[in-house]
């Protein structure tokens, strides 16, 4: 193999991390989690990965008095040395500071440490396996960027009869025991990944070789929100616009585009961070396209593995939260101790010392401040963000109601006017309708929802569903109020708002099998962006804002719900999603009839429908409309205009940006799906046939298919 040259960065080892002056406790904090990993992953993972022979020799010593690893690491703990057994700087000569019996207690996911409160925000991404329980039954998840499930199987250990969990299973496709260290968020490095690539060194390093520094430290968090995009394209990132990036960072790039307009990373900025010296990179998908040329020859291929592989700079994606995030942080994201895997899962941390925490970018003067901690996803409002409600916290109403309604639009108009927008750059509506709402909820009403919407610069709303609202592109939802209701009074953020669509699609399913499925063109949820983005950048951020902490506006919303008597007891998830499987016979005959699929259920209001494009003649005709497509990968939205060209949007499958080569002739019907994979657009086709409202296909890779159906909205 030839030697890369043009890439000889050297390490300076663990002194990088002690030596930034972000913040000298936290040096001091990542060196004595770096000694815990050491102690316990064993003295052969320690001399691996190259830890300082003095502290071996040390820690064994120890180990020859009959001293155990707990009373090891509190010797470390309360002597505060370095892996050299040598006296920290930070604290040489100052005493031990102590807690006053009346200092309060840190918010919870926040870390104390010397006197000084530090934020703990969790990086990961995270996924909900797909469970197949001894039974046989399955219990859905969800996938990760790549579409790959976590596929989990329960089973028995023979020797005490405990249940484990086993990796992968034969019986679930498409990835029969194919589990990989490429799952969610991981990190991975050159040996074992890239080394039979052309024109790479021969003495790249594997993540079991590498020093366990190498994995944490100092890391300077890039917002790249300044790298616009032109003309709806990404841009490149250049050096320019990671000015804060010093020798031996680790480097956390993120910004909040999404789509095509993402910034990507070129071949000359990847060589210059590694000519810079940092040690590890990180990035927030989606947010950032960090490789390019994927499916070039080589030795032209992707030019950040190389640049950034080839000099042992491992890279970890996809993180998540990086906008919470001050300029320098500590980042801690250890690999698992596997000998010869070339990537491995992570559980990726950030440490920010409060009082420098920035409010998460893009927020204005005057929105609700972020509450602290890691991830809550069962936190609704509180403290200060109560200050920003327009209700009193005890004011409760039923879901759908009239006033309910009218506290949502307005709390949603409040947001949006809080965020600071350029109102005059958006044409972009809101609106939820609410079908087989009770008439005891309708209180005279024809239809029961409410919008908010921005047009001619002015920012609009209110209890109700418009045609006016309906006419603008955007969101709008038309769904049966059987199946929200009761969901939608649990507080969550990002996971909750994962777990409670895993329950849903597991009820939609249910339902179908027992043939009490949607009606066709009729009820169910409809997603529109018949012109653009259903939820353009600046929109979805001001109204999630704080979401992690309680804030948000489902989770204002929910904060003012009380429980209905019709859904609230019957069987549910812990997310508030009703258990089709678990009812009682009566149960579920009531049910049908609340969501309008019972044989005595009464129609809803007709009102105006959400607009879309009107059917052309012809053979293009017949294709012509929204369609919501469904598969085991999840769900998208097709939506085609007369002339044939069309949008594809993902509800929730990750990583969809687009569609391209749409055909029909009447009858069958083909296109690719654009999936962003990593910087890389990738093509994944779908054949299919239509026969009036309904649609039959599949999509399919080289090395996984599934099969969709589809119906006309």
């Amino acid at each position: 193999m030839k030697t890369n040259t043009n890439m000889n960065w050297k390490r300076d080892g663990m002194a990088v991390a002690v030596g930034m002056p972000h913040s000298r406790r936290l040096g001091l904090l990542a060196l004595l989690l770096a000694s815990v990993a050491l102690l316990f992953g064993g003295e052969s993972y320690a001399q691996k990965k190259g830890a300082d022979s003095d502290q071996q020799e040390l820690v064994q010593q120890m180990r020859d008095k009959g001293m155990s690893d707990a009373e090891i690491k509190e010797w470390f703990a309360s002597q505060q040395t370095t892996p050299s057994g040598k006296k920290s700087q930070t604290t040489e000569g100052k005493k031990p500071a102590t807690k006053s019996q009346s200092a309060p207690e840190p918010p919870a996911g926040d870390l104390t440490l010397d006197s000084v409160t530090y934020r703990v925000v969790d990086l990961s991404v995270g996924m909900i396996g797909t469970r197949i329980k001894l039974n046989g039954e399955i219990e859905e998840g969800d996938r990760d960027m790549f579409n790959n499930p976590l596929v989990l199987e329960e089973g028995i250990a023979q020797y005490d009869n405990s249940m484990h969990t086993w990796l992968g299973s034969p019986n679930y496709k498409p990835y029969p025991w194919r589990m990989t260290g490429h799952l969610s968020t991981e990190v991975q490095a050159g040996k074992g990944h890239i080394s039979h690539w052309e024109g790479l060194p021969d003495d790249m390093l594997g993540l079991w070789e590498m020093p366990l520094d190498t994995f944490y430290g100092t890391a300077a968090v890039c917002d790249l929100t300044s790298v616009k995009p032109v003309g709806a394209r990404g841009q490149a990132i250049r050096p320019e616009h990671l000015s804060n990036v010093r020798k031996g960072d680790i480097v956390l790039l993120w910004s909040p585009y999404r789509g095509a307009e993402t910034p990507y990373l070129p071949a000359e900025t990847a060589k210059w961070l590694a000519d810079t010296g940092i040690k590890m990179l990180g990035v927030e998908i989606p947010g950032v396209n960090f490789e390019t040329n994927g499916a070039a020859a080589q030795p032209d291929n992707s030019p950040t593995h190389r640049h950034l592989m080839g000099n042992n700079i491992p890279i970890a994606y996809p993180l998540a939260n990086l906008s919470m995030l001050s300029d320098r942080v500590t980042y801690v994201g250890l690999p698992i101790n596997f000998d010869r895997m070339e990537a491995t899962w992570i559980r990726p941390i950030a440490l920010t010392n409060r009082t420098v925490i920035a409010q998460a970018k893009g927020q204005a003067k005057g929105k609700a401040p972020a509450k602290g901690g890691a991830e809550a996803t069962r936190i609704g409002p509180s403290g200060d963000l109560l200050e920003f409600d327009i209700a009193p916290p005890d004011r409760k109403w039923e879901f759908a109601s009239a006033e309910w309604c009218d506290y949502a639009a307005k709390m949603g108009m409040k947001m949006l006017e809080a965020a600071d927008l350029d109102l005059s750059k958006y044409n972009w509506a809101f609106s939820e309708e609410y079908t087989y709402t009770p008439e005891r909820l309708m209180a005279g009403r024809e239809r029961a929802g409410y919008y908010f919407m921005i047009k001619d610069g002015k920012i609009s709303g209110g209890e109700g569903v418009p045609q006016e609202c309906l006419d603008v592109p955007g969101f709008h939802v038309r769904v049966e109020w059987g199946l929200i209701a009761h969901p939608s009074s649990f507080y969550y953020g990002r996971q909750g708002s994962q777990l409670r669509g895993v329950g849903s699609r597991q009820l939609s399913r249910d339902l179908t099998a027992a043939g009490k499925s949607a009606p066709k063109g009729g009820e169910g949820t409809r997603r529109t962006n018949y012109d653009g983005p259903t939820w353009p950048r600046g929109v979805g951020e001001s109204l999630s804002v704080d979401m992690e902490s309680g804030g948000g506006l489902h989770n204002f919303t929910a904060l003012h719900l009380k429980p209905s008597p019709e859904v609230k007891d019957l069987p549910q998830t812990e997310w508030g999603v009703a258990i089709l499987t678990e009812m009682t016979d009566q149960q579920k005959e009531d049910f049908y009839t609340l969501i309008g699929r019972g044989g005595g259920a009464k129609a809803p209001s007709v009102g105006a429908r959400v607009k879309g494009p009107s059917a052309g003649k012809g053979t293009k005709g017949s294709l012509v409309g929204s369609w919501t497509l469904t598969s085991d990968w999840g769900v998208v939205t097709l939506v085609v205009k007369p002339d044939l060209s069309g949008t594809l949007e993902s509800n929730d499958m990750g990583g969809v940006v687009g569609l391209s080569k749409l055909t029909s002739d009447g009858t069958a019907v083909s296109f690719n799906m654009i999936l962003d994979k990593t910087g890389q657009e990738i093509m994944v086709p779908f054949k299919g046939t239509i026969a009036g409202n309904a649609m039959k296909g599949e999509f399919s890779t080289d090395t996984a298919s599934a099969s969709v159906s589809g119906v006309r909205n």
